[in-house]
């Protein structure tokens, strides 16, 4: 399916995580295990490892690829890393979810509850969460274990993870555990994030369809 988008050029629409707005932009070429995209409207500031959903149209449908941007190129060009699979934009079941409203999502991590740092949340899951670390945080190294404390509205929850992955002043959280009440929490902030999430799907959905039938 990317391969045929990549041929014809397909239009897309691009979700950064943390973006007000989606930039439109269109499918290049796949390149080894990279994606490569070309913003067409204006380009909204971003830095590789922010988690990005791809929309475009399939079929009668609007389909999803869920990615990583990896590199911002002059031209400008975008290189993601290759997704490994695909969802439709009616469905309920999201391996992560991106952040689209980061100023309503806080999250505040330590390593040894005393030296807390403020962190943009970029995506969810019920198994994990990446971070964007604020200037100023500690170094820490994969295998660090974390307390992680995320305010949504009304929401909060505090969890425990380990740190599997870092680039830069961004962080890939596994959680490690919890207690009942604080993944019921958890799960009820990843819900609300994942409706607003839907609803900016939904309206892309609804303009890729316009911009099909003109």
């Amino acid at each position: 399916m990317v391969e045929v988008c990549c041929r014809q050029h397909i239009p897309a629409q691009l979700l950064f995580a943390g973006a007000r707005q989606p930039v439109d932009g269109r499918f290049l070429s796949l390149e080894g295990e990279a994606l490569w995209l070309e913003p067409t409207s204006t380009m909204v500031t971003v830095v590789p490892g922010t988690a990005c959903t791809i929309c475009f149209q399939q079929s009668t449908s609007t389909a999803m690829l869920l990615t990583t941007l990896l590199e911002v190129e002059q031209g400008p060009r975008l290189r993601f890393a290759l997704p490994s699979f695909a969802v439709l934009a009616r469905g309920r079941q999201f391996f992560r979810v991106p952040v689209v409203e980061a100023n309503r999502l806080l999250a505040m991590v330590s390593d040894d509850e005393q030296r807390w740092n403020l962190a943009s949340p970029l995506d969810l899951s019920m198994g994990g969460l990446q971070l964007a670390l604020f200037e100023a945080a500690p170094a820490r190294s994969v295998g660090t274990r974390l307390v992680i404390e995320l305010v949504f509205e009304m929401q909060r929850a505090r969890m425990t993870g380990r740190i599997v992955r870092r680039h830069a002043s961004k962080l890939g959280i596994q959680l490690v555990s919890s207690s009942t009440d604080t993944r019921d929490a958890y799960r009820e902030i990843v819900s609300q994030v994942e409706r607003r999430w839907l609803s900016t799907v939904f309206e892309v959905d609804v303009a890729i369809r316009a911009r099909s039938r003109a």
